[in-house]
């Protein structure tokens, strides 16, 4: 005869709790003071502009373009470095911005200048198009005796003006610059530098295109930066024996720019059963479950500091050997009837919530610290995730999943990692406690 089984002893959570103190304490103590010439002011113009044009709040992606006219009279008195990319930081608040090098280079291959794109229709959508961007952002930086004047023109592809905005930047400032390095340099050759591998900036910036939409266990309330997204986790059981075990499968589809679809698939390697210590009751390989997703971007941080997405999720496959919601399994029916009743009564229930979930997410950044914060919970679980820019392609990252329902087999897991960005997507490395897994994950965006 076997009795029910105890929880998870008290040592696994506190060391998910533990893992997840030591992220923050050093995401938080980690903190650089760098002089940046201030837009704010600039960017929610725009937004504001924005909204009332297109009568709704949303991410969408521009192409910065500058008049380079002046240049060398800028460079005088200017870091003309230091403004294209502190600019470029503050827009990524609320728009995706379109990769600099890649805008750099159509203006050269073309042989396009800015008075081409600003004043003729027919270029400017031309240019839209092939920076596969919504908006095209028109800067014209003109110097005076003591100060620069600076006009922001928003423009839609088809040359319908959103919006115009004329600031003053100051000549002198008493804040010491960062950029001295770099004032030798020509600007139009640092375009990389905006989002360069290492950037100079002296303080971890997010950059548009990077998709953050999940942590590790539980998505994020942002959506995908492209239409498609694909995510393969894969553990190297056995290299020697070229053991190589698929974790998880995820596709996602963004709709509309508020709305995003998703399947997600599980494999039993994941998911343990931490009596038994092994993953189901019979079989160590094999699919565990898919589920289907709905999630819609109810509140961006346009209009609050956080975003906020409310979603749905429909089990769609479900491995009849699972051992998660068969806590009844452990008890002698003969022996003990009304323990396997009750005992099948929360399995029961805990399958049913399982099969559609209500789905909350809350996520939020503090660009000063170069933190992206997520709060996840649905009808059985809560999770909480942070990631950290250490450069603008590597970031690291940790998520804990608390199981709050009746009886579960893993009271908690954790994972953490680092995750590497390219132009196609992004590469993990990442550890999973529960099941001790050091696992690779590939994500393509498209």
């Amino acid at each position: 005869m076997k009795s029910k089984p105890n929880t998870i002893p008290p040592i696994r959570l506190n060391q998910s709790a533990v893992i997840i103190a030591l992220f923050l304490g050093i995401f938080f103590l980690i903190t650089q003071q760098a002089f940046a010439y201030e837009f704010s002011d600039v960017r929610n113009s725009l937004v504001r502009d924005l909204e009332k044009w297109q009568g709704y709040a949303s991410r969408n992606k521009i192409a910065i373009v500058f008049n380079n006219e002046n240049r060398e009279q800028i460079k005088q008195n200017y870091n003309l470095v230091g403004i294209k990319r502190d600019l470029s930081h503050e827009l990524l608040k609320s728009f995706d911005v379109a990769d600099p090098i890649i805008v750099q280079e159509i203006i050269k291959s073309n042989n396009l200048e800015y008075r081409q794109i600003a004043d003729k229709e027919a270029v400017l959508s031309q240019f839209a198009d092939r920076a596969n961007s919504v908006h095209v952002l028109l800067v014209d930086l003109q110097p005076k005796s003591k100060t620069m004047i600076a006009e922001f023109r928003l423009m839609n592809r088809d040359y319908s003006k959103i919006s115009s905005v004329i600031t003053e930047i100051p000549q002198k400032v008493t804040t010491p610059t960062v950029y001295d390095i770099e004032e030798e340099t020509d600007p139009e050759d640092s375009e990389s530098s905006l989002f360069g591998f290492f950037d100079n900036s002296g303080t971890s910036k997010f950059t548009a295109g990077q998709n953050d939409s999940w942590i590790y266990f539980a998505p994020t309330a942002l959506l995908n930066p492209e239409i498609n997204a694909l995510h393969l986790a894969l553990w190297f059981k056995d290299i020697g024996e070229a053991d190589v075990q698929v974790v998880r499968f995820r596709y996602q589809l963004k709709l509309l720019e508020l709305l995003q679809f998703g399947v997600q698939t599980y494999s039993i390697a994941e998911k343990m059963n931490s009596e038994a210590d092994e993953p189901n009751l019979d079989k160590e390989s094999g699919l565990h479950s898919a589920y289907a997703s709905l999630k819609f971007l109810m509140i961006d941080d346009t209009v609050l500091p956080v975003n906020f997405s409310l979603g749905a999720r429909r089990r769609i496959y479900w491995d009849e050997d699972n051992t998660d919601f068969r806590s009844r399994d452990q008890i002698d029916k003969a022996s003990y009837p009304e323990e396997f009743d009750d005992a099948k009564e929360v399995d029961e229930n805990n399958d049913r919530y399982n099969t559609l979930t209500l789905q909350a997410m809350v996520t939020g950044k503090l660009d000063t610290l170069g933190v992206l914060y997520n709060v996840y919970v649905d009808n059985q679980t809560i999770a909480t995730g942070v990631k950290y820019v250490l450069i603008p392609e590597i970031k690291l990252f940790a998520d804990n999943i608390y199981y709050y329902h009746k009886d579960p087999n893993v009271l908690s897991d954790t994972a953490a990692g680092i995750q590497i960005y390219n132009a196609y997507g992004s590469a993990d490395l990442m550890y999973q406690f529960e099941t001790k897994q050091i696992q690779l994950a590939l994500n393509i965006d498209f």
